[in-house]
C-alpha cells in the first residue's frame, strides 16, 4: 500500500494564506518548523472550525514539522553519545576501585535523557542507539528526515532494518533504499518488506547472524492491559515453533466456536491459549495482604483512644500481627481462628474481618471508622481503601472485585502479610542495622523499593543489587543507607557523575552532571496491594 494524495508545499501555503495572514510565497519559503510555529499562533477555536482543505493543510504542516523535530532530537542524542565517549576516553585506565560495572556511553546517555524524554532508561537506550545509527550510518535517511519527508515511524523502520546489515554495509543499504525513490509514500509495513529485501541482497551473511541473535534473545513478557481486568502478552519466539503453537491454539479455538457460536474466534483463541498453557502446569497462588501499621506512638495512642460519644475502641487484638504466611483455608468460616475480635464484615472470621475494609479486598486495621475522631484519620483510612472496582497488580494490571473474590475463595491460596506504615504506605522495618544486610534486611529493602531506584527504571528489585547511598565504611549498612539499583545503574551511580542522597523516609534525590534533579520514592503499597 502506498500513501497517495500528499499535499504539495505550495498548495499548503495557498490554502493557509487566509488563516496565517502571510502571503503564500513567504510562507512557502519558511522552514518546516517555522511554518508550524506560525500555524500554532492561530487560536484553537479558529482551527476547530476549518474546512476540510484547510484542516488537511494544517495536518501536513504539523506532520512535516514533527518529522524534522524528531530528526533534530536524533542529532542531539548522537552528540550526547559522542561527548560521553570523549569523557570516558579521558577516564580510561583510571578505574582505581577495580569496578566491573563500567557502563557504556549509550547506557549513560540513555539514563541521563530518559527523564527528559519521559521514558524508562531501557526505552531511552533503544532510542539513543537508533539515533546513533541514523546519524553515523544512514546519511541519506537523515537528510530526508531533516527535510521533513520521512515520518519518525518510517525512519525507525529504516534504522531497525539497517541492523540486519553489518556496519560497513549500511551506507550501501541506505543508498539502495532511499535513492530508489518513493520511500516516503510507503506505509511502515511495506517499507519494512522493501528494506528486508535490500538487506538480504547486500549482506546475506549478516542477516543469518541477526537471525541467530534473535533466537538467543527470545522472550515472553506480560504487562497491564489497556482495559481493566486484562493483561498484554508479548513474545519473540522461533518462527517454526510459533507456527506449530498457533496451529494448536487455532484448532482448539475453532472447536470452541463450533460448540459455542456466540463466542468470537478472537475470544476462542484467547481461551484456547490459556487452556493449553494452564492445562500442562500446576500453579500455586499467593495473595499479599498489606497491613497498615502505626510507627508513630502518638498516632497509635490517638487511634486507640475511644471516640467521644461513641462505644469502645477496637481492641488491639482485633488486628494483632498475623503470621507472615498461612493457608487461606485456616481463615475460612468455622475454622479455628488464631485471634478473636469483633466482626466487621459478612461471612468472614474475626481474625480477618477486624483487619479488612468494607469490601474485603485488602486486609488491615480500620484506621478510622465513620465515627472516628478528626477528618485527618478518616482521610488516612480512605487512602488505604482500594477502588471499588478491585486492586491493581503492578505486572498483570487490575484484578476486578468479582475475580478477586473467586481467588480468595480457593482454599489452596496462601496469604503473605506485608506491614506498611499507615501514614506513608511504605513497608515497615523489623531488623536492626548489620555490617552486611542479612536475608531479612535485604528482603525488607527489596520490599520497600520494588524496582531499581534510578529515575524511570523499572527493573524488578529481585534482579537488583543493594547499594550503599553513602559508601561504606562512611555509610552504614542499614535501611536508611541502602537502595536497590540494577546492575547498569549501580555502575552508573559510581562512575557517570551523578550524585544520590536519600531522606529518612526513603525518598531519593538524583542530581545529573548537568545539574538536573530527579526524585524517586519508595513503592507506595496502597497503590498496588493485591
Amino acid at each position: 500500500m502506498e500513501l497517495g494524495g500528499a499535499i504539495e508545499s505550495s498548495e499548503v501555503a495557498g490554502v493557509l494564506a487566509f488563516l496565517t495572514q502571510i502571503p503564500a510565497d513567504v510562507f512557502d519559503a519558511l522552514a518546516p518548523v517555522a511554518q508550524a510555529a506560525v500555524v500554532c499562533r492561530v487560536v484553537p477555536e479558529r482551527l476547530r472550525t476549518l474546512d476540510t482543505a484547510s484542516a488537511e493543510a494544517v495536518l501536513a504542516v504539523a506532520q512535516r514539522a514533527m518529522n524534522v523535530l524528531s530528526a533534530v532530537q536524533d542529532l542531539a542524542l548522537a552528540a550526547c553519545v559522542r561527548r560521553e565517549e570523549l569523557d570516558l576516553a579521558d577516564l580510561d585506565g583510571d578505574w582505581a576501585d577495580g569496578s566491573e560495572y563500567r557502563p557504556s556511553s549509550v547506557k549513560i546517555v540513555a539514563s541521563s535523557v530518559a527523564p527528559i524524554l519521559r521514558s524508562t532508561p531501557r526505552g531511552a537506550e533503544s532510542r539513543v542507539s537508533d539515533a546513533l545509527c541514523l546519524v553515523e550510518d544512514l546519511p541519506r535517511t537523515l537528510a530526508s528526515a531533516l527535510d521533513g519527508r520521512l515520518t519518525p515511524r518510517q525512519t525507525g523502520v529504516l534504522v531497525d532494518r539497517a541492523g540486519l546489515v553489518a556496519v560497513d554495509g549500511r551506507p550501501a543499504f541506505d543508498a539502495v533504499v532511499v535513492e530508489g525513490g518513493g520511500v516516503e509514500s510507503l506505509t511502515p509495513a511495506r517499507l519494512r518488506r522493501e528494506c528486508e529485501r535490500a538487506a538480504m541482497a547486500i549482506d546475506p551473511a549478516a542477516v543469518h547472524r541477526r537471525s541467530e541473535h534473535g533466537l538467543r534473545d527470545r522472550f515472553v513478557r506480560v504487562e497491564p492491559g489497556l482495559d481493566p481486568g486484562t493483561t498484554w502478552w508479548k513474545a519473540s519466539l522461533p518462527a517454526r515453533d510459533s507456527m506449530q503453537a498457533w496451529g494448536a491454539v487455532d484448532e482448539l479455538a475453532h472447536e470452541y466456536v463450533r460448540a459455542d457460536p456466540a463466542r468470537s474466534i478472537d475470544q476462542a483463541r484467547a481461551d484456547a491459549f490459556l487452556d493449553l498453557l494452564l492445562g500442562s502446569a500446576q500453579v500455586s497462588t499467593t495473595v499479599e495482604l498489606v497491613v497498615p501499621t502505626f510507627t508513630d506512638p502518638a498516632m497509635d495512642d490517638q487511634r486507640s483512644a475511644p471516640p467521644q460519644g461513641h462505644g469502645h475502641a477496637v481492641p488491639d487484638t482485633a488486628c494483632a500481627d498475623p503470621p507472615s504466611s498461612m493457608p487461606l483455608a485456616d481463615l475460612r468460616p468455622g475454622a479455628p481462628s488464631r485471634q478473636q475480635g469483633p466482626p466487621y464484615g459478612p461471612n468472614l472470621p474475626a481474625s480477618v474481618d477486624a483487619c479488612s475494609d468494607d469490601l474485603g479486598l485488602i486486609a488491615g486495621p480500620r484506621l478510622a471508622s465513620e465515627h472516628a475522631i478528626g477528618s485527618e484519620l478518616f482521610e488516612r483510612e480512605r487512602r488505604w481503601r482500594p477502588p471499588n472496582v478491585g486492586v491493581r497488580h503492578p505486572r498483570f494490571g487490575w484484578m476486578l472485585s468479582a475475580v478477586l473474590a473467586e481467588v480468595l475463595s480457593d482454599p489452596d491460596v496462601v496469604l503473605r502479610v506485608t506491614r506498611a506504615d499507615a501514614l506513608t504506605g511504605v513497608t515497615v522495618a523489623r531488623d536492626p542495622a548489620r555490617y552486611r544486610p542479612n536475608a531479612a534486611l535485604s528482603q525488607r529493602i527489596r520490599d520497600r523499593d520494588r524496582t531499581c531506584r534510578f529515575p524511570g527504571c523499572g527493573v524488578a528489585a529481585r534482579r537488583c543489587d543493594l547499594d550503599h547511598v553513602v559508601p561504606f565504611p562512611g555509610g552504614s549498612t542499614s535501611e536508611s543507607n541502602l537502595v536497590c539499583l540494577c546492575r547498569s545503574h549501580h555502575g552508573f551511580k559510581h562512575h557517570a557523575g551523578w550524585t544520590l542522597t536519600m531522606d529518612a523516609d526513603g525518598t531519593c534525590t538524583w542530581t545529573s552532571p548537568t545539574g538536573r534533579s530527579y526524585v524517586t520514592r519508595p513503592a507506595d503499597l496502597r497503590l498496588d496491594a493485591a
